[in-house]
């Protein structure tokens, strides 16, 4: 990456950041001297044509134009000194094509900021007029300049792009620290997606309170959990969308956010910044903390099918496991306030019963086609608002309130699967408490491979003998006299039955039984 000053803001002196196709300056500067350098000669320029063509494949249509049309002149010119294959008819079609192109390039440069002729941005740049006149016999004339001409208007062109450009941008040049870029990016997108969350925070707040549109917010008395400022913000965002419905700005909000991720593919920490700005949300968390462990559940689910849409949102982006690994730190952290962990805990466990009761759709779904191989229910409609009523069959014959339950669904392209290992069970029993034992009773069902009925029952007893349960001791027990922790009850490697011995002649060999595969780099042996 390159920080420089752009050729045509050098006047007001504009410094900007821009992603380079050259690696640094060196590799610039490199590829200037195979140019223009004292030691230049075919040799040098043929090594600079591949350069720059290795900078185009680099950059695509960024390529900036004045070395778009460096390589297409180059490129003419050593042909007609190196090959001796072309007609002098095939060079004169060549040439003209080079230095269309090249005329088109400087125009697009201009016009990138205001529409005018050719005439006034040859003018603007410092071209000579003639070039234009020349470009247009070329494109439309019925016959061709001289090959002499073609070749000293390319030699001007080649000298003026060196003066334009080249000098111009390997003074200014510096190599910028990508850390200082992305940190100014990842600044401007959290600022963005905050603002997002801040009127999702406030529009679901009001609804809460039994609001449908903007004119009941004149009904509601401005308090510290929805300010002045919300109503104001809330207000002004259905003015600028014409829509006064606050299900409609929620909903806008969260296709906003969507979209924002999607823009943003080239960095996957995104998901890290959307986990801390949902943390700032106070509405939204303060609220979850007061539905930790309530007995109201209508209101429960009330509150729970308000956000559903937030969460097929971040299933969606592919950041419910990291938003679900982020809860569950809360939870663990005996230094984070107590109304931050009540909160995580809400939705950490209303996440795994949301995937636990997918799974138990899926199971039912699979046991009803082996009874019926013509029973089908197409299951893209789970991940919308609208479900069929073969959807909605399947999830009452489970008992399942689909409208406050967090429904989540898969595809073929992309399953979404909260699912764990035994490594994972064991690490969140260090530090299970009452934030986390129910989560953790639920993530045991999410186990792949999944766990047998009797070593459930054991890992659930185990688990309670942590939180001290006088109950639970009586569930079942062995008769071994051993004393049993988790990973007795958690599913091992199974061991490989064929001796470990090395093929003669072959570059594979075999490991022995059960290495730690997650401890190494792809690519490396235990």
């Amino acid at each position: 990456m390159s920080k420089s000053v752009s050729a045509m803001d050098l006047d007001d002196e504009t410094v900007i950041s821009r992603v380079g196709a050259w690696k640094n300056k060196d590799e610039f500067n490199l590829v200037y001297d195979w140019l223009f350098g004292s030691t230049s000669n075919v040799e040098t320029k043929q090594m600079a044509l591949s350069r720059l063509k290795l900078w185009k494949m680099r950059r695509g249509n960024l390529t900036p134009a004045s070395v778009l049309s460096t390589l297409s002149i180059l490129d003419i010119q050593l042909k007609d000194k190196c090959e001796k294959r072309f007609s002098d008819d095939e060079l004169r079609s060549m040439y003209s094509n080079a230095f269309t192109r090249f005329v088109n390039y400087m125009s697009s440069i201009m016009r990138s900021r205001t529409v005018q002729s050719m005439y006034s941005t040859a003018r603007e740049l410092g071209i000579e007029p003639f070039l234009v006149d020349l470009r247009h016999l070329c494109a439309h004339g019925q016959v061709l300049p001289s090959l002499d001409i073609l070749r000293r208007t390319t030699n001007y062109c080649m000298n003026w792009l060196r003066e334009f450009y080249w000098d111009r941008e390997r003074n200014v040049i510096t190599d910028a620290i990508v850390r200082d870029v992305h940190l100014k990016s990842t600044l401007e997108l959290e600022a963005s997606i905050g603002d997002w969350f801040n009127l999702y925070d406030a529009s679901t707040e009001a609804l809460l309170r039994g609001c449908k549109n903007i004119d009941d917010l004149t009904n509601v008395k401005p308090d510290e959990r929805l300010t002045h400022a919300c109503i104001e913000q809330l207000q002004q965002c259905a003015q600028q969308i014409r829509n006064n419905k606050l299900s409609f700005i929620a909903n806008k909000s969260i296709n906003q956010l969507a979209l924002l991720s999607n823009s943003n593919e080239r960095d996957r920490g995104d998901a890290q910044i959307y986990c801390d700005v949902l943390f700032d949300c106070q509405y939204f968390m303060k609220r979850s903390a007061e539905y930790y462990k309530t007995m109201n559940k209508e209101e429960k689910s009330k509150f729970i099918g308000i956000h559903q849409n937030l969460f097929r949102m971040f299933a969606i982006c592919d950041f419910i496991n990291a938003v679900f690994m982020r809860l569950l730190n809360v939870c663990e952290d005996d230094l984070e306030e107590e109304y931050l962990r009540k909160a995580a805990s809400f939705w950490t466990n209303e996440i795994a019963t949301g995937f636990l009761v997918f799974k138990e759709f899926k199971m039912l779904y699979k046991t009803k086609r082996e009874k019926n191989s013509k029973f089908d229910v197409d299951m893209a409609p789970i991940n919308t608002d609208i479900m069929t009523d073969d959807i909605k069959k399947i999830y009452k014959e489970l008992g399942v309130n689909y409208r406050g339950t967090l429904i989540f669904g898969d595809t073929v392209r992309r399953p979404w699967s909260l699912q764990f290992d035994s490594d994972f069970l064991i690490e969140r029993s260090t530090n299970i408490n009452e934030y986390t034992v129910d989560i953790v009773k639920k993530c045991v069902k999410l186990i792949e491979p999944s766990l047998s009925k009797t070593q459930t029952q054991y890992i659930e007893r185990l688990l309670s003998i942590y939180l001290d349960d006088e109950s639970s001791k009586s569930s079942p027990s062995t008769d071994d006299g051993k004393i049993h922790t988790l990973e007795d009850y958690t599913p091992k490697s199974v061991p490989c039955s064929v001796e470990t011995s090395d093929v003669e002649g072959s570059i594979w060999k075999q490991t022995p039984d059960g290495p730690n595969w997650k401890s190494c780099p792809i690519g490396s042996f235990p």
